[in-house]
């Protein structure tokens, strides 16, 4: 399979996953990155075999993902190279070369065989470099005696001719590159040869190889060197840590794009100390090397994670560098229990180009993860950085070593996990259903597992957010005040370490309590002027946040429509509620009205309960017929007054000899303030005989005044005797046609209407008003009445609050009417206030209407009609 089907393969598999996570869960988080696959395994010579007796290395040609491993010697000290290459899926070798360094200068007897040191891979060229060291005999030296040292550099071709790799250097035919006679080995010369090797790399800037090792001054101080070699062979300058700053102990170089030098201080300069270091490119050794910012890991700090990894490299290997600019190493990754650190198993830890953290695999014991990600414990073992964010790790567990690919869409690894953010104010818990004050500062934080934080993305649910670039460790933390109020969802997103979960979500639920504004639980009337005006109150709390407004919003319906700012203007930033009113003028007479308190901060809006109050409505005053018979002076005039549910403080006649009256009487007792017709009357003295008067009732309350319609009476003549006159007797005689024969000396009355109510459902409105159609019968000339409604049953007024009340038949809505004979009249009334109550509880209600009607002859009928009551489907509300 060619590398561009290998990572289209790989490419398919993270979109894949990166599919199902995003089905899964409302924000995909990142490919996980984990073990894709591993070969090798047995110990052996044979092909897709490894045997290392005493090292290894591997190498990686990033530009097609093939792999390069060199192993044994065999008995005869020749090292094999087999080169291996992804074959519908799977690593197979399809080329391999053997190498035998000179062992002549040892002489016969000898045991101690050459070792390798590392693989670089040199993509221009197309060339592979495995260095070769020669163990110091005392034979041959005298200083330095058992010290490796850089003996041979060998070059093959990348590119196999059928199933071989090709000495790169031409003319040679064993691919040696630089012989002893250029690296000096066996020198006695103090600091010519380059002592203990521990790794090689190629720089893509000049295609040098570079190696490093020791080389020991006149003071027998073993400083760390760097030694380059072209690539024809010839040796170029040497960089020597005349500081001391390594203490001897840095290994692994590897080069990037761009020429950096970087070896890897596994022990550290400092006690307690691990870092990546770079060499300068220029290999001036008056200049010392400096610490790469990010790769710093200090010990002490680190809970998790060990760098570069135990334990330490022998021989390279331990440091290299992708073409994309990740710098791969080995670490140490602690398996947690608990929530404790345990025991340390072997990983490799990646960082950026700029030194940042991007994150760790592996770190799998042999007991979990069914045999992924497990790495051995061994020196030997080794990594080599490939395309596409592929890393190769050759892991040696002397039973069966293997070559490990890591990368995106990967599995197997120890998966971090986090808690919910926890929320504290004042350093104390505060829990999801807890009200915090919007003037609180509230800390967020989350403890994770088998993960370090290495930046947080918070989401605070009020349109703030806020990013925690720095490196947290297994606590993150951030404080917020909230900017809006009301049950809010904060998310966390951590950026992890874990490369097998990059990314954590969590999110929990918070309720922030705004500034309170409490609607007052009843609008107060202004005296005097109560049909049009009205004063609201209520409370604002603002809870330590500056309120920016503070209104009333008003109007016929929930949907309101008015404002009106409240009286005090300014009312800071406190803690305590703050008494506010408004006045309103130009209301409607009679009518009822909605309600609610607002206030405003930064960040959002609090809104008061809905109320409702009512102007005043006027009483309903309608004039009935004088009580028969009159005397000649006397008479007792009579009418209805249905107070409207405000008290009616005054009630009288007007009478006189015409409409315009000229004498008033008070009736004999007042009303009250009930929502149903009352009967009053009052008697008249001082009249003359025989004399037409008219009358009316006239009633009022705080803010109106009502008056009946015109009446009349005639007083009784005077007799010869110059008493009263009889009785008037009536007589009524049917017919067989059904008509009235009046008799000559009779008088007739014309029977009462007899009205009726058109349907039997009403629709309610908002503010309580409904209609009802009144028919006339046609002999009538006109019909006047009034409509009186009552629930069908006792019930409570109070639906739902205060104190239990005594269950009563209720009167909900009164109306008059005058309805011409055979007509039909549409009234309109208005519930109570204990109807609009009782009808939003129950839905549906049934009442019963009381019809009471009289003609122009002031005849009187009763009839009772049952109707059903619904609320009218409810208008749009404005959104604030």
């Amino acid at each position: 399979m060619s590398h561009a089907a290998t990572v289209l393969r790989r490419l398919v598999v993270v979109l894949t996953g990166a599919l199902l996570v995003a089905a899964a869960t409302t924000a995909a988080a990142q490919a996980s990155y984990g073990e894709i696959g591993r070969f090798g395994g047995v110990r052996g010579t044979e092909p897709g075999q490894f045997e290392a007796r005493e090292a290894a290395a591997i190498g990686v040609d990033p530009g097609t993902n093939s792999v390069f491993v060199v192993d044994m010697p065999d008995e005869e000290n020749e090292f094999r190279i087999q080169k291996f290459e992804d074959i519908g899926g799977k690593y197979q070798v399809v080329a391999s070369a053997r190498f035998k360094p000179v062992d002549d200068e040892l002489g016969k007897g000898e045991e101690n065989l050459d070792t390798v040191d590392g693989v670089a891979i040199d993509t221009k060229l197309k060339r592979l470099y495995v260095l070769a060291n020669e163990p110091r005999s005392e034979k041959k030296t005298t200083i330095d005696v058992e010290d490796e040292a850089a003996a041979e550099l060998f070059a093959f071709s990348t590119e196999q001719v059928g199933t071989s790799l090709e000495p790169a250097v031409p003319g040679d035919k064993e691919g040696l590159l630089a012989s002893t006679k250029v690296l000096k080995p066996l020198s006695n010369k103090q600091g010519e040869s380059l002592l203990e090797p521990n790794g090689i790399a190629v720089d893509p800037a000049n295609d040098d190889v570079i190696l490093l090792g020791k080389e020991e001054n006149t003071k027998f101080e073993s400083l760390t060197a760097l030694e380059q070699v072209t690539d024809t062979g010839t040796l170029g300058s040497r960089w020597v840590d005349k500081d001391n700053y390594f203490e001897g102990e840095a290994n692994s170089p590897a080069v990037s794009a761009s020429g950096d030098i970087y070896v890897d201080d596994g022990f550290g300069h400092e006690l307690g100390v691990s870092e990546i270091a770079e060499i300068p490119s220029s290999f001036n050794d008056s200049v010392g090397p400096k610490a790469l910012p990010g790769t710093v890991f200090r010990e002490a700090e680190e809970k998790l994670t060990v760098f570069p990894g135990e334990p330490p490299t022998e021989f390279g290997g331990s440091l290299s560098i992708g073409p994309e600019g990740t710098i791969y190493t080995k670490a140490g990754i602690k398996q947690q229990i608990e929530g404790q650190p345990e025991f340390a198993y072997p990983g490799v830890i990646e960082f950026n180009e700029k030194g940042e953290e991007e994150g760790w695999t592996g770190g799998q014991s042999a007991a979990s993860g069914g045999g992924k990600c497990t790495i051995s414990e061994t020196p030997a073992a080794q990594i080599a950085a490939g395309s596409g964010h592929d890393v190769f790790v050759y892991s040696d567990n002397l039973e069966a070593p293997t070559i490990i690919e890591f990368g995106p869409g990967g599995t197997g690894c120890p998966v971090g996990s986090v808690t919910a953010p926890v929320a504290t104010v004042n350093n104390q818990l505060v829990l999801e259903e807890t009200k915090i004050p919007i003037a609180d500062s509230v800390t967020l934080s989350s403890t994770l597992r088998q993960a370090n934080a290495l930046s947080v993305e918070w989401e605070f649910g009020d349109g703030a957010k806020a990013t925690v670039s720095t490196r947290e460790g297994q606590k993150t933390e951030v404080t917020h005040q909230f900017v809006e109020a009301g049950p809010l969802t904060v998310t966390e997103k951590i950026h992890t370490d874990d490369l097998q979960t990059p990314e954590l979500v969590v999110t929990r639920k918070i309720n922030i309590q705004p500034p309170e504004a409490v609607t007052g639980t009843r609008a107060e009337v202004e005296p005097g002027v109560t049909r049009t005006t009205a004063k609201l109150a209520g409370t604002v709390n603002p809870e330590g946040v500056p309120v920016s407004e503070c209104y009333f919003e008003y109007g016929t319906s929930t949907s309101y429509g008015s404002k009106a700012a409240c009286v005090p203007g300014t009312l800071g930033s406190g803690t305590a509620p703050v008494a506010v009113s408004a006045s309103l003028a130009g209301l409607a007479e009679g009518t009822l009205y909605d309600y609610r308190l607002v206030a405003k901060y930064v960040g959002g809006t609090s809104d008061g309960a809905n109320q409702t109050f009512s102007t005043l409505p006027a009483p309903t005053a309608t004039t009935g017929a004088a009580s028969s018979p009159t005397g000649q002076t006397t008479a007792t005039l009579n009418a209805t007054v249905n107070p409207g549910g405000v008290a009616v403080t005054k009630c009288e006649f007007l009478y006189g000899k015409s409409t315009s009256y000229g004498s008033s009487v008070p009736c004999s007792s007042l009303p009250g303030s009930g929502t149903s017709a009352v009967p009053v009357s009052a008697s008249l003295t001082g009249l003359t005989a025989n004399t037409t008067y008219h009358f009316e009732i006239v009633a009022s309350n705080a803010g109106w005044t009502s008056e009946g319609k015109d009446e009349k009476l005639v007083t009784a003549p005077v007799t010869s005797g110059g008493g009263e006159p009889p009785p008037t007797t009536t007589t009524t005689t049917a017919t067989t046609t059904g008509t009235l024969e009046v008799l000559p000396s009779t008088t007739v009355q014309q029977p009462a209407p007899d009205v009726t109510l058109v349907g039997g459902a009403a629709s309610v409105s908002s503010a309580g008003a409904f209609t009802l159609k009144v028919s006339c019968p046609t002999g009538d000339t006109s019909c006047t009445g009034t409509l009186t409604v009552k629930t069908l049953k006792a019930v409570v007024a109070s639906v739902g609050h205060g104190a239990k009340s005594k269950a009563a038949i209720l009167t909900l809505a009164t109306g008059a009417f005058t309805v011409a004979g055979g007509q039909v009249k549409t009234v309109t009334l208005h519930l109570s206030s204990p109807g609009r109550t009782l009808l939003a509880h129950a839905h549906v209600l049934s009442v019963r209407v009381t019809i009471l009607a009289h003609n122009t002859a002031d005849a009187t009928h009763t009839g009772t009609a049952t109707v059903t009551l619904r609320p009218a489907k409810p208008a749009a509300k404005h959104h604030h």
